[in-house]
C-alpha cells in the first residue's frame, strides 16, 4: 500500500496497473503474513463484464483461471496460499456477493 492508501484503493490500484481493469472491492476475507514476512489482504471482488484484462508485461507473467483443485496441485503454488486454500475449498458460498448467483 502507497502512503495514506486503505487496503480497498490499494487493491483497486494494483488490479489496474498489473492487469488494466477496474475491479470493485466487496470484502476482506483472509488475511496472512508469508514465511518471508509479507503481509497479505484476501479479497472478494466484483469483475467487470465483460472482463478485458491487459497484463502489464513488466509485472505479470501470465493469466490463468483455476478451481481450487487445480490451484493447489499447481507446481507454482507459494506456500503461503496453503492455508488459505485449504480453509476455503469447498465452500463457494463464501465468495458469493449479493445478488450473485
Amino acid at each position: 500500500m502507497d502512503p495514506g492508501e486503505t487496503p480497498e484503493q490499494a487493491l483497486v490500484r494494483e488490479f489496474r496497473e498489473e492487469l488494466g481493469e477496474t475491479i470493485l472491492p466487496v470484502r476482506q476475507i483472509w488475511e496472512s503474513t508469508t514465511e518471508w514476512g509479507v503481509h497479505l489482504l484476501w479479497w472478494v471482488v466484483r469483475l467487470p463484464e465483460p472482463l478485458a484484462l491487459t497484463p502489464d508485461p513488466q509485472e505479470v507473467e501470465s493469466v490463468a483461471w483455476l478451481g481450487f483443485a487445480e490451484l493447489r496441485k499447481h507446481p507454482d503454488l507459494l506456500s503461503s496460499n496453503i492455508p488459505f486454500l485449504d480453509r476455503f475449498a469447498g465452500h463457494p458460498e463464501l465468495f458469493r456477493c449479493h445478488g450473485w448467483e
